[in-house]
């Protein structure tokens, strides 16, 4: 039977470990509505304690912008904006209310341009989501001197859904992705990890270790960010990154996409007609030389239409992975095809969903 990643990594270099260590920051991602000035945006926001991150986008152009700042005692946040190429270009300074609506207001970064900010929680379409997360770390037979392993786990799971016959079938899936599919719950997700570190396989040689450090100094890496909560979807991308000893670790991306209606799972063929395969591939290519990829491929013939789809108010994100099209130092690709390319290729009933 095929192992999970999850019990792959887990049967590590360690013994007695009382391992977890479940952190439960008791913090969500919310989701809000509003305007500045009279332009409609849509918000999702992280507050963990005084810190306050996540993006937003105005609902005409639907690229997401960073934002990241600081809440103090009196309720009051500053958030700075940063686009996907790291340019400031804006600040939010608002109060939250007792109704934990937000009002205040955007000015440029220098000043010169103020707009009033208003804006709201808002699930008619979109979901709560509330973070699990586990960060562990140890050192390798409970000796200082030895490597040190560290794993982390950070899930968004949701906690509401705006169709509730589909929330639990949503909430099964997003866990059944996240874990690789080797458990029913979280719960049980949790209690399996806890039994596979139980097992003892830490080398006899601890002299072997001693001189080759570096290569039992282990990590695992998995989490989630969201892409899209809105209009009745939730994608997401799921992040790895394993290092089991070698010359480098391993990092590895994955585009989940649910329909919160119905908490199934939206495929490529969901949004593709794919019969327009070959239509794909040739606007693929023509993004990555845009994007100035071209030099960096193992070879154009190489190129595929990566099924590794995300998707968001704006377009469509085609992933690959390393070793796909490119070699590990280049690191992984991400193609993004606006839907103004892409809408001759798409299903009817995708584009009537995303108001295409």
């Amino acid at each position: 039977m095929k192992k999970s990643i999850f019990t792959s990594i887990l049967i590590l270099l360690l013994t007695n470990l009382n391992l977890f260590s479940q952190v439960w920051n008791n913090v969500e991602v919310k989701h809000y509505t509003g305007t500045i000035s009279t332009f409609a945006v849509a918000m999702d926001l992280f507050f963990n304690e005084d810190t306050v991150f996540g993006t937003y986008y105005y609902n005409r152009v639907g690229e997401r912008i960073s934002l990241f700042g600081f809440k103090n005692s009196d309720n009051f946040v500053e958030l700075k904006e940063n686009t996907s190429d790291d340019n400031f270009t804006g600040v939010f300074s608002f109060k939250i209310n007792a109704d934990n609506s937000f009002s205040g207001q955007w000015q440029s970064p220098d000043g010169l341009k103020k707009y009033d900010f208003s804006a709201s929680e808002n699930y008619l379409s979109s979901c709560r989501l509330s973070l699990y997360r586990i960060d562990y770390s140890a050192n390798l037979l409970d000796n200082p001197d030895l490597p040190e392993t560290t794993y982390e786990l950070y899930l968004w799971l949701p906690v509401t859904s705006p169709s509730r016959s589909g929330y639990n079938n949503l909430k099964n899936n997003v866990i059944e992705d996240f874990f690789d599919g080797n458990c029913n719950s979280y719960n049980q997700c949790i209690s399996k990890i806890e039994q596979d570190f139980e097992y003892n396989t830490a080398p006899a040689d601890t002299l072997e270790i001693i001189e080759n450090p570096w290569m039992y100094a282990w990590e695992f890496y998995a989490g989630t960010s969201v892409v899209l909560n809105d209009d009745n979807f939730l994608v997401l991308s799921y992040n790895t990154y394993e290092y089991l000893g070698g010359a480098h670790g391993i990092p590895s991306y994955a585009f989940k996409n649910y329909d919160l209606n119905t908490g199934n799972r939206v495929t490529f063929n969901d949004i593709f007609n794919s019969k327009y395969k070959d239509e794909l591939l040739d606007l693929i290519l023509q993004q990555l030389d845009e994007d100035d990829w071209t030099d960096e491929l193992f070879s154009v013939d190489e190129v595929f239409v990566s099924e590794n789809v995300g998707f968001d108010k704006h377009g469509v994100i085609f992933m690959y992975n390393v070793y796909e099209i490119t070699p590990y130092v280049v690191g992984p690709v991400e193609i993004k095809l606006s839907y103004s390319k892409l809408k001759d290729y798409l299903n009817d009933d995708f584009k009537t969903r995303m108001g295409l």
